[in-house]
This record gives structure tokens, C-alpha cells and sequence, in this order.
């Protein structure tokens, strides 16, 4: 896929890796940016050309609820980006790591993803062109780390679904692709690790995963952790045990 003159909507693009996305992707297609903060959104609407955006918190089971009813979001659409995602890193054991802290994770990191390509694959399995669907994950997807279970899950259970419902839409030329990222330079990841890979890296690497149709890729020090996981699942724990 060529990201010309496509009609794409990204989720999560105020701020880290989808808002370096917008600004890579803007100039040359027309964007549909849905976010839950709305004095972020209306200053990105009125910053960028060819974007308009929708304030929509798809960790609320009513807000998303109401966004599926919206099918019309997805009408022309060629490319849907699932990024939102949200990271909680208290302990398992902790009383702020309550049920409601669990359940929005689990809604906005796979529930909403799995919501969403299913509004966006109706409408591009009814066309001859057909279109692309891309889940931004994790390289915890192959490997999970001590600091934050729910997250990591998560992003295994995307990776799972993203291959499984590849499947059955492969015949009807909708693209599910899935993108593993390394750890990125971001406001989520403030404080943590070394040897990030910046935003706009991400996203130029993102949009290289799209226009190559890679249907699981592992992008930067993810590419090393699947190789340890490959040779030695066990090396591969012991070092994410410790993070």
C-alpha cells in the first residue's frame, strides 16, 4: 500500500508515536484522528491541514459502546491504526491495581482494537480495493516483563488477534498487520530503561510495516528479544523477569 491519498483513522494521535504519525502521514492523506482529550484534539484540527478528529475515550465501555454505532466514521476508509494504549506499572498486589484500573486496560489496549477492525473490515471487505488495518504492539507481546502484567497481556492477546482475524480476512483483501515496537521515547515511558528509539523513528518504521504489508513484524531491540525467545525462551524470561 502506497500512503498516498488514503483515508486514515488513527486512534491515540495527540500525543508519542500517533501524533508523530499525523505528522508524517498528514500532508499526503486525509486523516481521521480519534483521541480522548478534546482541547488536544481541536488544537491538532486546527494546526494540520487534511485532519479532523473525534473525541471519543475508548476506555469507557459507554463511549465505545456508542463509537461502534458510529459505522459511518469508517465509510472510504483505507487504513485503520490502532495505537491507543495505556500502561499501568503499580504492583499486581497494589490497591490502586483494582478491578476498574484492569478492566480499562484491557478495554482500550484489546477490546477497542478488536471493536474497531471489525467496523473498519465491514466497510473494506464490501470494496474492490479493499484496505489495511495496522496494530501498533509491543516486543512484551513475545516476552512479558515483572512491571506490568495487565499491559503485557494485552499486547499478547493484540498480537494473537491480529493473526487470527488476518485469517479470515485475507481473501477478502483487508490486510491485518502488526507491528511489535522496542521501547519508544515517550511520555508513557518517562523514566524507564535506556537506548530508546525516538517517536518519529517509531512512526517512520510504522509507516514502512504498512506501504510492505509485513504482517508481524518486530521493529528495532524487538528484533533481538525474538531472536533470544527463538534460541532460548528461558534467556528471554530471566531477562524480562527483572524490568
Amino acid at each position: 500500500m502506497e500512503l498516498k491519498g488514503k483515508e486514515i483513522v488513527l486512534t491515540g494521535g495527540t500525543s508519542g508515536v500517533g501524533l508523530a504519525l499525523v505528522e508524517a502521514l498528514q500532508a499526503d492523506n486525509t486523516l481521521l484522528v480519534i483521541a480522548r482529550q478534546s482541547e488536544r484534539l481541536e488544537a491538532l484540527k486546527t494546526r494540520k491541514e487534511n485532519v479532523d478528529t473525534l473525541a471519543c475515550d475508548l476506555g469507557d465501555a459507554d463511549q465505545l459502546r456508542r463509537l461502534e454505532q458510529s459505522s459511518w466514521i469508517f465509510e472510504g476508509v483505507d487504513l485503520l491504526i490502532n495505537n491507543a494504549a495505556i500502561q499501568v506499572s503499580d504492583g499486581f498486589l497494589s490497591q490502586r491495581y483494582d478491578f476498574e484500573s484492569m478492566e480499562r486496560e484491557l478495554r482500550l489496549n484489546l477490546l477497542a482494537p478488536a471493536c474497531l477492525t471489525k467496523l473498519a473490515a465491514c466497510e473494506m471487505s464490501r470494496r474492490d480495493k479493499g484496505g489495511a488495518i495496522l496494530n501498533v504492539g509491543s516486543a512484551l507481546a513475545i516476552a512479558p516483563k515483572a512491571s506490568s502484567p495487565m499491559y503485557c497481556s494485552t499486547k499478547a492477546g493484540l498480537r494473537s488477534l491480529s493473526r487470527s482475524i488476518g485469517y479470515q480476512l485475507w481473501d477478502r483483501g483487508v490486510r491485518v498487520l502488526h507491528a511489535m515496537l522496542p521501547l519508544v521515547d515517550t511520555a508513557m515511558t518517562a523514566g524507564r530503561g535506556k537506548g530508546k528509539i525516538t517517536a518519529e523513528q517509531a512512526a517512520k518504521e510504522l509507516i514502512e510495516v504498512v506501504e510492505e504489508e509485513r504482517v508481524d513484524a518486530a521493529i528495532g531491540k524487538a528484533c533481538l528479544l525474538a531472536a533470544i525467545d527463538r534460541v532460548s525462551p528461558r534467556m528471554a524470561q530471566r531477562l524480562m523477569r527483572a524490568v
